[in-house]
């Protein structure tokens, strides 16, 4: 089970919509995956730790492309698609793989 939580700005908070995404990637994992999405005008370093049985994910997009996406949810999409192999001991390729069914990224391995 997979939940999504932001660190935002006032811009950014227009157009990157937590609930959706919940919506969008709560069945990507069975185990316990708490994602934060952090698009801010700053300096933020994408990590990945556990904490018990929970796995985090620190998923950092680049400000300005945040902003100019058309498509924000498949801009973040294919952000988390090269990111979640940060997450070694879970089943990350099996994640990628129901990412790219869900949307569609185009990505060849």
């Amino acid at each position: 089970m997979v939940k999504i939580n932001a660190n935002l700005d006032l811009k950014t908070n227009e157009v990157v919509k937590t609930g959706r995404l919940n919506d969008l990637l709560s069945d990507l994992s069975e185990e316990e995956l708490g994602i934060t999405v952090v698009a801010r005008d700053g300096f933020f370093i994408n990590a990945a730790w556990q904490d018990g049985n929970k796995s985090y994910l620190r998923l950092v997009l680049p400000y300005e492309e945040v902003l100019s996406s058309k498509n924000v949810d498949l801009f973040i999409a294919k952000a988390l698609y090269f990111h979640l192999d940060k997450l070694q001991w879970m089943d990350f390729v099996k994640m990628k793989k129901r990412l790219e069914d869900k949307f569609d990224l185009g990505i060849e391995s």
